[in-house]
């Protein structure tokens, strides 16, 4: 996509809660705020730790849990991806459906010469590593 230029009030970016240190530190100076923007996944294309952070706030909030500092946030944060990460006691989840394929299927082909193995197992190795470890 594109990049494109996005006009708000200064309050929603703000708000924007990962981006709440960076504004502790330089201010926004006008009510209007006017931001370059390009598609996010040239940098991260799931950003599933926004999602998860957010969730998290929600959850610690809930148990009263503190989040005011860093620290406290990074400690609650550690406990709550703990507590999500088993199946017998999460509360929410992270789903991803991915709407565009990358290839038509074509059907595996399970044949023992070199020319087939070898690429199939690369094309294993990339979408292995294409996913997040901690996913």
């Amino acid at each position: 996509m594109a990049p494109r230029f996005l006009t708000r009030e200064a309050k929603f970016v703000k708000h924007i809660p990962w981006l709440q240190h960076v504004f502790a530190n330089s201010p926004l100076e006008h009510d209007i705020v006017t931001s370059l923007n390009v598609d996010g996944g040239l940098i991260n294309n799931e950003p599933f730790e926004k999602v998860r952070y957010l969730l998290n706030v929600s959850v610690a909030g809930e148990r009263n849990m503190p989040f005011g500092t860093p620290k406290e946030k990074e400690s609650s944060c550690a406990a709550l991806e703990g507590f999500n990460t088993s199946y017998d006691t999460f509360e929410n989840t992270v789903l991803m459906v991915d709407p565009f394929p990358n290839v038509q299927s074509t059907g595996f082909k399970a044949e023992r010469d070199l020319f087939t193995v070898l690429p199939n197992t690369l094309s294993a190795m990339l979408s292995q590593m294409r996913s997040k470890p901690g996913e």
